[in-house]
């Protein structure tokens, strides 16, 4: 059974779609007869997490309780399963996008089980189950970037012209949050970087950690030892300033590249990734400095 695309245990997120696909092969010389497929999910807790009402089976195996099981009657070909022939068996359910009631570490446990009722015609009632894999749902993190010139209230926090012109600096405020509330995280790491024609000012302020500015490799770097879930979020904002190319006339450029988080879920012991989109000149959170990002 592979999850996902993988055969081992892994870290899922809530809201996720658990993709699941079970291979099938009689590896013998003798045919096998009357065979049923069984795949066990066992969640915790055991309501809530799992959305099964969304099941996606396009064999329609019998669900109950937490378990799928298909024969010959779904799938005609588990009457009989010659040597070397081989099968597939596909199915998808999604988590639960909202936290279950009970708190705690949620997971969930699949593995499959088979039996097969003869072996070239002789009743043998063969059972074999698989290795299960183990999928622990991660902290809710997430990660947004947004770019602005002025703030919620009509305030200027940049400075220069808007929209920005070729040759002249325009200064704008870029601000990183993250929010989180289910797990601690540790190791926690952002960062970013600054294209050629974008300069790091200095100008910076975080609520918690340091931040830090590499000028031979133009990256941005952001660092937290430890973020408790006490702590529902942190915000780190900082101030880059542009100056336009001739061949970035009539373009909206970007002013600061893709972001990207690293950091470890303490509570399971899963390093996990997260990333936004650049940021540009189109200041798309910024109610008034949006639609003024093309170079004059």
């Amino acid at each position: 059974m592979v999850l996902n695309g993988r055969s081992n245990d892994q870290a899922v997120r809530l809201g996720d779609q658990l993709r699941y696909s079970i291979s099938y092969r009689n590896t013998g010389k003798a045919s096998l007869g009357n065979i049923k497929v069984s795949v066990q999910l066992n969640s915790s807790p055991e309501t809530g997490l799992i959305l099964w009402n969304e099941l996606e089976d396009e064999s329609n195996g019998q669900l109950n309780d937490g378990r799928i099981t298909w024969t010959s009657k779904q799938i005609p070909s588990l009457a009989r399963i010659e040597a070397d022939e081989e099968g597939v068996i596909e199915f998808s359910v999604p988590l639960s996008a909202e936290p279950p009631t009970e708190t705690g570490n949620w997971s969930l446990t699949g593995w499959i089980e088979t039996e097969v009722k003869s072996v070239d015609g002789d009743v043998v009632n063969k059972t074999t189950k698989s290795q299960p894999i183990l999928a622990k749902v991660l902290s809710d993190t997430t990660i947004s970037a947004a770019a602005w010139f002025y703030d919620e209230e009509g305030v200027p926090v940049g400075s220069g012209l808007l929209p920005p012109e070729v040759d002249q600096p325009t200064t704008y405020r870029a601000v990183w949050t993250i929010t989180n509330s289910f797990h601690d995280l540790t190791d926690l790491k952002l960062s970013a970087h600054l294209p050629d024609n974008v300069s790091w000012t200095g100008s910076s302020q975080v609520s918690a950690g340091e931040i830090s500015y590499d000028s031979a490799e133009r990256n941005i770097v952001w660092q937290l030892n430890w973020l408790p879930k006490t702590v529902d979020q942190v915000e780190i904002s900082f101030d880059v300033t542009i100056v336009p190319t001739a061949s970035q006339r009539d373009r909206i450029p970007t002013l600061v590249d893709a972001t990207t988080l690293d950091a470890t879920d303490k509570d399971i012991n899963e390093d996990f990734s997260l990333s936004q989109p650049p940021l540009t000149t189109s200041l798309t959170e910024d109610t008034y400095g949006a639609g003024k990002g093309r170079v004059k």
